[in-house]
Parts: structure tokens; sequence; C-alpha cells
């Protein structure tokens, strides 16, 4: 995966411009006087997705008092 270091200045001013590139599948590590303050990944659409669905399966079979760790990352 590609990663990008912005300093947290320009990250504010061009923010719409590091979206896009996120967007795009670019992670970005933004840092504040050459330290890593926090780091930017894209988000991983098919995981979600894997998440959401077990947890409507979980809203349709409630028989189940809780939702197991497993459950929801095995689908």
């Amino acid at each position: 995966m590609n990663t990008l270091i912005v300093s947290s200045k320009d990250f504010r001013i061009n923010f719409p411009k590091y979206q896009k590139l996120v967007e795009m599948g670019i992670s970005l590590t933004i840092v504040k006087r050459s330290k890593p303050i926090f780091h930017i990944e894209p988000v991983d659409v098919d995981f979600q997705n894997k998440i959401t669905e077990s947890l409507i399966d979980y809203e349709t079979n409630k028989n189940n008092a809780y939702v197991s760790y497993a459950d929801v990352f095995e689908k």
C-alpha cells in the first residue's frame, strides 16, 4: 500500500486534495515538527460490508443474546 507523509499544516490547507488521494487508496501519515501524529487509511469496503451483513443477520435472528467475534469475522 502506498503511504504519503504530509505536514499537518499542508493537510489542513489542502484537505480536499488529500481526501481524494485517500479515496484512491493512498494512506497518509500526518506529521507535526517531523513527528508522526496520526495515520489515515482508506476504508476496506469489503471488510465493512462483511461486518454489516453479520450485524443484519444478527438482527433477523435475535435468539442469541450477543454476537460473538468469530461470528462477525468468519463471514
